[in-house]
């Protein structure tokens, strides 16, 4: 559980940089709120599990943070819907390179003829 949350402490930490850097087209905004939703939810699962019946019960916290993190996920939207949408966006990102044409040969390009 701890690794999980450092993990998405540094996905978030990257995705506040991005929005202070005014980046529109960095898919790590809709990443981190997709991946840390998951995150909360599986481990506010695994705290109440780890309590026991205490965990799930009035008299213990931890309810009220998987409740919350149920309730997140159906109002901010789905992971699943965000990570379509950003793979949406990667595609049409993906595509605009392709049509994209440097005037200059780089070695970028010269992979990318070679490599498909």
């Amino acid at each position: 559980m701890y690794a999980s949350t450092e993990r998405m402490r540094g996905l978030t930490y990257a995705a506040a940089a991005a929005c202070d850097a005014a980046a529109d087209e960095d898919p790590i905004v809709e990443l981190a709120k997709a991946l840390c939703d998951e995150a909360y939810r599986s481990v506010t699962h695994e705290a109440i599990q780890v309590h026991g019946g205490i965990g799930f019960t009035w008299e213990h916290d931890v309810q009220l943070f998987y409740k919350r993190a149920l309730r997140y996920s159906a109002s901010l939207g789905t992971s699943r819907s965000l990570l379509y949408a950003t793979g949406r966006r990667l595609a049409r990102l993906e595509a605009a390179w392709d049509e994209y044409t440097c005037p200059v040969d780089t070695p970028l390009q010269e992979d990318r003829a070679t490599h498909g």
